[in-house]
């Protein structure tokens, strides 16, 4: 069953002489359960198709599907409503707040969505990811493998159906980043529909499916 549905999408930036075309037209089924790959040279668009598959970004024109629900309709507050339902990022440089602690970096999705129970679904997925011992640090006193683990908790609080991954490899050495892809497809294996931009060809030949893009066009799906 499709997860991730994007009909026609094509994105515009500026105007006149300044119009940037980052998406021309592009058309993509993802179903659930998949674990799949974006890549693409730095500027192929494949950012803002990953900002626009995780209801951060609008499309020009076209329509986006998810979870059968057509969001082009949707106000910020329902793409924001969406997000935090539906949808956890992992970012390449961790996206963590260096003010808070571990704990509270990973509470941050709770608090938005108004769960309860709130230490009790961080602390399990903190002993699930190995870093519960780091609750009361702060990022800086982590590593970066630690960091990612932190942004993968962060992204898990909340039971989403969707994991979407920029990056999520890219600022850290090839062991740590084995370890994380390793994360990311045991979730995949639990029934998690998982996402990953990256320029790294040892990642995207882990995953089930492989779209490549390249001026803001999809060139193959593998």
């Amino acid at each position: 069953m499709e997860i991730i549905k994007l009909e026609n999408i094509s994105k515009t930036y500026g105007i006149n002489d300044g119009k940037v075309e980052a998406l021309k037209n592009i058309s993509l089924k993802i179903n659930e359960g998949e674990l799949v790959a974006i890549v693409g040279a730095s500027g192929s668009g494949k950012s803002t198709l990953l900002n626009i598959i995780g209801c951060i970004d609008k499309p020009t024109s076209g329509k986006y599907f998810i979870d059968g629900y057509n969001t082009n309709g949707y106000r910020e507050k329902d793409l924001a409503k969406c997000r935090n339902s539906n949808i956890g990022f992992v970012l390449q440089y961790f996206g963590l707040i260096n003010s808070y602690t571990v704990y509270e970096n990973v509470e941050l999705p709770l608090i938005y969505s108004k769960r309860k129970k709130r230490k009790e679904l961080v602390l399990d997925i903190l002993k699930k990811l190995n870093i519960i011992e780091k609750k009361d640090k702060f990022p800086r006193e982590l590593s970066g493998g630690q960091n990612q683990r932190v942004a993968i908790a962060r992204a898990l609080v909340n039971s989403p159906k969707i994991i979407l991954a920029d990056e999520p490899t890219g600022a850290l050495d090839k062991d740590t980043s084995q370890q994380v892809m390793d994360i990311l497809i045991e979730l995949n294996k639990q029934g998690k529909t998982v996402v990953i931009v990256t320029h790294d060809e040892n990642i995207s030949k882990q995953c089930d499916k492989v779209i490549r893009i390249e001026d803001g066009c999809i060139n193959s799906v593998d």
